[in-house]
Formats: structure tokens, C-alpha cells, sequence
């Protein structure tokens, strides 16, 4: 029987919250706390390392990197550009990061497919969101409470009224079925 939602959560924030250094405790992105716990201690090390420096991670590249020399330094792992660079990657491309996006949830849609839906109309009122999310993570943004409060605040109202739109609309919760992201819990 396959894993629930909820199941699954759990799972991996009890996985989180055993991460040795205890650094990488609530720093690593859920969906590769899997990865980064079957790191061996030296990887793990470096990617504390990382993190303590304060270097974005792109954990999908970082974890590739070091499954592949898990003594690879921090420095090293900055100049392969395996860690993400702090500019916005929707600067230049919101319809490549869209793109990407849709690639993910429906690994089966072809790429002329995704490049269409990435740029039709409905889709850039999706870019703006998308470009004002990114904006939002910037370190003069994040490092006030208050903002951060806020910033929750209305994700969180904007997800909660998401979570009731698609749960009350079958063809949503088929699509979200269908696509590689949980279905959201009920309120």
C-alpha cells in the first residue's frame, strides 16, 4: 500500500530532525532529506559547511556532486556552480522557469508542450506570482520578523484558499493527482 501524505511527512521530518551535523536539521528541503541522510559523514559535513557560510544550495546538484566525491569541499562544490547563484532565475526567463516547473509536475509532458503552456496568457499572470516569490526571498526581505510574519501570513491564506478550491473541484484534485505533488490535506 502506497504511503500517504501525512504518513510521508512525518517520516521525513523525524529523518530531518535526526541529521547529523545537526546544522542540516530544518535546513534541508524535505524532498531530499531522503538523499542528504544516505550522504556519507563527510558530504553531510560539507554541505553544514555550506549552509554555516551561508551559500544557497542547489541540493539536487550539491547531492550529485557529492555522491560522486563525497570529500568535495564546500569551495569546490562553489566553483563547479553546483551552488545556486543568488541572482533570480526568473530575471530572464520567466517562461524557461515555468517551463521547468510544469516539467516537474508532469514528467511525461512533452518539452513543446510545457514551452506552449509556459507561455500562454493565463500563464503570465503565473509568472508575476512566480517573479514576486522569488523577489520576496531576497536576505533584506527575510531577516525582519515582521515581514516574515506577513509574508506567511499570506501564503499561508492564499494556500489555504488553493487547498479548498481544489479539494472542492474533482477535475483539481484529478489534476493534482496526476501531477507529482501530494494532495493537499482536508481542512
Amino acid at each position: 500500500m502506497p504511503e500517504d501524505y501525512s504518513s510521508k511527512k512525518a517520516r521525513l521530518e523525524r529523518i530531518s530532525n535526526t541529521l547529523i551535523p545537526v546544522l542540516l536539521r530544518g535546513k534541508v528541503p524535505q524532498r531530499h532529506v531522503e538523499d542528504v541522510a544516505g550522504l556519507p559523514d563527510s558530504a553531510r559535513v560539507t554541505l553544514a559547511n555550506c549552509l554555516e557560510k551561508q551559500i544557497r544550495i542547489n541540493f539536487p546538484k550539491a547531492i550529485q556532486a557529492l555522491k560522486q566525491n563525497p570529500e568535495t569541499s564546500c569551495e569546490e562544490l562553489a566553483n563547479r556552480s553546483v551552488v545556486a547563484r543568488p541572482t533570480s532565475h526568473l530575471d530572464n526567463s520567466p517562461g524557461t522557469y515555468l517551463k521547468d516547473v510544469l516539467m516537474k509536475c508532469y514528467p511525461n509532458m512533452q518539452e513543446e508542450t510545457a514551452v506552449g503552456l509556459a507561455g500562454s496568457l493565463p500563464m503570465k499572470d503565473v509568472a508575476v506570482l512566480a517573479k514576486a516569490l522569488e523577489q520576496i526571498k531576497t536576505p533584506q526581505n527575510m531577516n525582519t520578523d515582521f515581514i516574515i510574519v506577513v509574508i506567511y501570513a499570506l501564503l499561508r491564506g492564499a494556500l489555504d484558499e488553493l487547498t479548498i478550491r481544489i479539494l472542492s473541484t474533482p477535475v483539481f484534485i484529478q489534476a493534482v493527482k496526476q501531477s507529482n505533488l501530494p494532495l493537499p490535506d482536508k481542512k
